[in-house]
């Protein structure tokens, strides 16, 4: 890196370190890489998460279903 942007001074600091960064080539197709898998679980979870909720949903439609039967069964016996 200190040849690549020709700093001269680097070796006489010890504290300087070497360091990849992001913007490197070398590290964008696994940036990249990361990334795309990253998004696949995420997908992976929000679509379980989507099922679980629509599951859910369908039993609380078909409580609400039947409450309205025992209702309506309910009100028949009184008149």
């Amino acid at each position: 890196m200190a040849k690549k942007f020709k700093i001269s001074d680097a070796p006489k600091d010890p504290r300087y370190v070497e360091t990849a960064t992001l913007l490197e080539p070398a590290n964008n197709s696994a940036s990249n890489q990361s990334e795309a898998e990253e998004i696949r679980e995420v997908s992976f979870q929000l679509a379980a998460i989507k099922k679980k909720h629509d599951d859910e949903k369908k039993r609380g439609n078909q409580k609400q279903e039947e409450l309205e039967k025992i209702r309506k069964e309910i009100e028949q016996c009184y008149v």
